[in-house]
């Protein structure tokens, strides 16, 4: 039940703000907005609107017992995907700088290394990467984003942080991001950190990598 609603949390704070956001933003540019820009926006609506179906009805199979149909779906989500998470949130407003050093060009589509992370910690980095721009998109709209994907001596580590607006919107949260940022890390034995850091807001996950997994 808490991994289903982690999951449930993901598609609903994260494709599923998108949509609302960038719809509202389309609605405001309505009759004057640049064409590319409305374009732009209408087909991250569209890719966040398919990703959400398609990971809803994975969790409707899963309730339904169907784990064939779940494993047919919705294969687990990896950092070459990264780039759809980048392009929703500069269609949301957002100003996102990647940095990768794990060795493949997150926002290219590249596969990654052949020796890259295994897949549990790739699914942890990918939600929490998606639950950091969510909120950065919900609490600090129009801000400077800054992604970074690091490799350490024991795994990975993922650090979003992002300017701090000079007033707070409404934020409209339930408070469960947080924790489920934290509850994906520590099933991969990892831990995230979140808070304000020389003047910028920042979430770090460290995740680990154990020896027989490399």
């Amino acid at each position: 039940r808490a991994r289903m609603a982690r999951d449930l949390h993901d598609v609903v704070a994260g494709h599923l703000s998108a949509i609302a956001i960038q719809s509202e933003a389309v609605l405001s540019m309505a009759g004057g907005g640049d064409q590319a820009t409305v374009r732009t926006v209408l087909g991250s609506i569209r890719e966040n609107s398919v990703r959400s179906l398609t990971e809803m009805r994975a969790m409707i199979d899963m309730l339904r017992g169907d784990e064939e149909g779940v494993r047919e779906v919705a294969a687990p989500p990896r950092l070459a995907e990264v780039d759809g998470l980048v392009d929703s949130a500069r269609a949301s407003g957002l100003r996102v700088a990647v940095r990768n050093a794990l060795g493949a060009a997150v926002g290219e589509g590249a596969p990654g290394p052949p020796a890259g992370p295994p897949a549990a910690v790739e699914l942890a980095a990918y939600r929490i990467i998606q639950e950091a721009l969510t909120n950065a998109v919900r609490h600090a709209p129009g801000s400077r984003v800054d992604l970074v994907l690091e490799r350490t001596v024991d795994g990975v580590l993922v650090t979003v942080t992002n300017t701090l607006p000079d007033r707070l919107p409404p934020s409209g949260g339930t408070g469960h991001g947080l924790t489920g940022m934290r509850e994906r890390a520590r099933a991969t034995g990892g831990t995230v950190t979140a808070g304000v850091v020389d003047g910028r807001w920042r979430v770090r996950a460290a995740l680990p990598v154990r020896g027989d997994d490399r």
